[in-house]
């Protein structure tokens, strides 16, 4: 396999490993669908500031993972469970100012 999966159309590296690997991915993921639906299809009638809270209640977790898996000496004090709860309770955030606004 030389390093890469191979299961998928697209053959992604493996440099940091598969958690890392599956982490940019959703990263990723996640940015495409917030622009798409904030940009095409406008599914959801929030303000900017609404789509800048779910975008960060999204986002910020998958960056601390990321972060907590880069980082070889640091230890890790947070649990992914925990970083669910977070990015969970900043999407309901987002909506309830999105609701407000």
């Amino acid at each position: 396999m030389s390093g890469d999966i191979e299961k998928g159309i697209v053959t992604i590296p493996l440099k940091w490993g598969r958690r890392t690997t599956r982490c940019i991915m959703g990263t990723v993921v996640v940015i495409i669908m917030l622009a798409v639906f904030f940009l095409c299809l406008k599914i959801f009638p929030f303000s900017v500031l609404s789509w800048t809270y779910i975008f960060l209640a999204i986002e910020l977790p998958y960056l601390f993972y990321l972060y907590t898996i880069l980082n070889p000496r640091g230890k890790r004090s947070i649990q992914l469970g925990t970083i669910r709860f977070i990015m969970v309770a900043g999407i309901a955030f987002a909506f309830f100012i999105g609701h407000l606004l």
